[in-house]
């Protein structure tokens, strides 16, 4: 649950709420295992490209199967908080990152909900 304090934080300023998710939670496990070993998490650099393409991600199967329970109740939470937000009038957009990544419709739509007054 979301503090009472950012609740009314949230209506007196207009908040505006994105949640943006990944589609593939193991992708973005393993994404977040490799940004620990190769802080890298954007590149235009090709020898940098290659470089953490090269690094390997090795999970234990048993700590995966954790991340990936914890991962879904944290975003479970996360739900109910924007149905409580939405309930407020709060408005709420949720995006999943790969609709954006090949969409410049989707990400305009995204630009234009948070324009909206």
């Amino acid at each position: 649950d979301w503090s009472i304090w950012f609740k009314k934080y949230c209506l007196q300023h207009k908040i505006r709420i994105v949640f943006l998710q990944r589609r593939n939670d193991l992708r973005r496990i393993f994404s977040v295992e490799a940004n620990r070993k190769v802080p890298v998490y954007a590149t235009k650099d090709a020898s940098e490209a290659t470089k953490v393409r090269k690094e390997k991600v090795e999970l234990d199967p048993k700590n995966l199967t954790y991340l990936l329970q914890r991962d879904k109740q944290k975003i479970q939470q996360v739900r109910q908080i924007l149905v409580q937000a939405k309930a407020m009038g709060l408005p709420v957009l949720h995006v999943f990152y790969e609709d954006l990544a090949g969409s410049a419709a989707n990400l305009e739509a995204v630009r234009n909900f948070l324009r909206q007054n």
